[in-house]
């Protein structure tokens, strides 16, 4: 999975207009740079994750979490994958002990346990690491707007630039955290012209742009300006169990940056990024204060409900399918469309004379997603289609011991299973509320995504 090809859910340019507002609403984001992303939920706090880089066999993260708040303080962890040959092999490694270096230099031991391969960093090592992965500016380049694009390291792998070019199209604009294929990013991208190329606001060769925007190149002598800014990267890594594990440099400052734009602190004390800000980003008029989550009161269900299964073919199915299938527009729902479909239909019973209809909609290649319609007790009459196309999959529905009854979807990244998405809906009598949604955007060996980083987050109330 190409990391440009991931979706940015809002624009800086949006969020640091926001920092105007007496009231702030978070709307959430999440971005990604490199081997870096950032992850703001709607209460104003944000998670910025760093991992190794693709090549390397020995995997390792980080995670930074900071609320908003002008005083609120940072935390972080550190997580490993440890692969073992056999399970045995695996019971007599020993993770308990490790290192954590910057540049050679050590800045203390990590306290991992046993059986645990996530641990906690002191403050002090937070603040180094911070500081460390804040300081070196990404490569840049301005188009005649005005308009800064970070362009990440990746963008400049050996071969490429052994024939003096690189990847431009790993480039993409700051002001809007968004990937190339955002029409309005496709648009303004600088093509077929010479444009400066800068390292910490300077200036340090021209590079011409192909009319594809796929890739520039760099004059005879401007090469190596280019690597010796690459070269100034900080060298992050813990040693443990006799490995040492990498953190990629890659994307960090512009991760750390979109943060500190989102909880309106560029050019404030408390950002992590002091180093050259305003280029990339407007100063912000002042910081956010956190909010309180959306609190949802949730229905009582009954609870641990089964539903009740319709199997195809039967006359009950055939009317549930007609019901189903006619308020639904032709071409959505590939399973709906098909007359011979085989799949069955399931019925929840909710609360106040509803009903919550579920069957399948699309099968891809490792994951599906499902119909789901709220209806009349009699399952005449559709109330409600609901419209998120990731609901089903590897989630539905469930009703726990309180009778709070959720809908979920969780989706994968790709096969392996080491990136998902998941959304969850709450039934709060009359409708599913959304209370919470999270997406890993690097798929780098976590089984099951390496960090829980929600851009929304509620209270659920447990029925009354």
């Amino acid at each position: 999975r190409d990391p440009i090809m991931q979706k940015t859910i809002l624009f800086l340019s949006c969020l640091l207009a926001a920092t105007a507002q007496a009231t702030p609403n978070f709307p959430g984001l999440r971005t990604q740079m490199g081997d870096w992303d950032t992850v703001c939920d709607n209460t104003g706090t944000c998670r910025v994750a760093g991992y190794h880089n693709d090549g390397s066999d020995n995997a390792v993260s980080v995670l930074f979490t900071r609320p908003a708040g002008k005083n609120a303080a940072t935390t972080a962890q550190i997580q490993i994958i440890e692969e073992c040959e056999t399970p045995a092999a695996c019971a007599q490694s020993d993770n308990t002990g490790g290192e954590l270096f910057l540049n050679g230099q050590s800045l203390g031991t990590v306290a991992f346990g046993k059986d645990d391969y996530t641990a906690t960093l002191s403050p002090k090592q937070t603040e180094q690491l911070i500081a460390a992965f804040a300081e070196r500016q990404p490569l840049s380049i301005s188009d005649r707007q005005g308009k800064v694009w970070i362009i990440p390291d990746k963008a400049f792998d050996q071969e490429r630039l052994a024939e003096g070019k690189f990847w431009v199209m790993y480039a993409r604009p700051f002001a809007t955290a968004e990937g190339r294929y955002y029409e309005t990013a496709y648009k303004s991208e600088p093509r077929n012209q010479t444009v400066g190329l800068f390292a910490s606001g300077s200036k340090i060769t021209d590079i011409l742009i192909d009319e594809d925007f796929t890739l520039a190149t760099i004059p005879e002598g401007g090469r190596a300006a280019v690597e010796a800014v690459l070269a100034t990267a900080n060298r992050v890594t813990l040693r443990i169990g006799g490995k040492e594990r990498e953190l990629s440099d890659d994307g960090a400052y512009a991760a750390l940056l979109a943060a500190d734009a989102y909880q309106g602190r560029v050019g404030d004390g408390s950002a992590w990024v002091k180093n050259g800000a305003t280029r990339f980003a407007a100063q912000s008029p002042a910081v956010l204060s956190p909010q309180a989550p959306p609190k949802i009161q949730a229905a009582r269900v009954p609870a641990e409900t089964k539903g009740r299964d319709y199997a195809a073919g039967t006359p009950a199915y055939r009317k549930l399918w007609k019901l189903i299938r006619k308020p639904y527009q032709a071409g959505e729902c590939t399973m709906l469309q098909d007359s011979k479909r085989n799949r069955s239909i399931t019925v929840y019973p909710l609360s106040g004379g509803k009903m919550l209809i579920e069957t399948g909609c699309e099968l891809f290649a490792y994951n599906s997603n499902g119909f789901f319609a709220i209806a009349d007790s009699k399952l005449n009459r559709i109330h409600t289609i609901l419209e998120d196309s990731s609901l089903g999959g590897y989630g539905g529905f469930d009703v726990d011991k309180t009778g709070t009854a959720t809908l979920s979807g969780n989706q994968k990244g790709r096969g392996l299973g080491d990136c998902w998405s998941t959304v969850e809906y709450v039934w709060d009598s009359k409708a599913f509320i959304r209370s919470k949604s999270e997406s890993d955007t690097q798929c780098k060996g976590f089984a099951g995504g390496a960090w829980e980083q929600p851009d929304f987050v509620a209270d659920v109330l447990a029925p009354k």
